[in-house]
């Protein structure tokens, strides 16, 4: 057996093609803009955050989404909790894991400017922006007439 047969061999077939109505993608875990499509309340999140980013861009989206659906976990997660709190080994593992989603919901808040830091960051690297421009423009334009 050759070496590139060696290498062949463990490879499987790709699966077949989705049919229609296939919810593989929801029953794994990964959720996809179904999420917001399916879910309302998902989908007034994400309206809510995007009303609160400040300098929103189309290249927000993402992070937006994202944050929508972490959000949508951990009020799921903080309800579970509620309701499992008398099962110590479950109140645990939730408890792990909504600490997680909690710092990946800071993460993307930070990202999108939302936070106290992250906005004062954002005003500084403005004005550091502004500044820059400012010489910028004395040192070529001394006049101040643009030519």
């Amino acid at each position: 057996m050759s070496n590139r047969d060696r290498q062949l061999a463990g490879i499987q077939p790709p699966p077949s093609p989705a049919e229609n109505g296939n919810v593989r993608a929801q029953t794994h875990g990964f959720r996809s803009l179904v999420e917001i499509q399916r879910n309302p309340r998902t989908a007034a999140i994400a309206d809510w955050i995007a009303s609160a980013v400040p300098m929103r861009s189309p290249g927000d989206e993402l992070p937006i989404f994202l944050l929508a659906c972490e959000v949508e976990r951990y009020l799921r997660g903080t309800a579970a909790l509620d309701a499992a709190d008398a099962d110590l080994e479950a109140t645990r593992i939730l408890r792990r894991d909504l600490s997680t989603v909690a710092n990946t919901i800071g993460r993307l808040a930070n990202s999108l400017g939302m936070t106290g830091l992250a906005a004062a960051r954002l005003g500084l690297d403005l004005s550091r922006t502004g500044a820059a421009l400012s010489e910028h423009l004395r040192e070529h334009y001394p006049d101040g007439d643009g030519k």
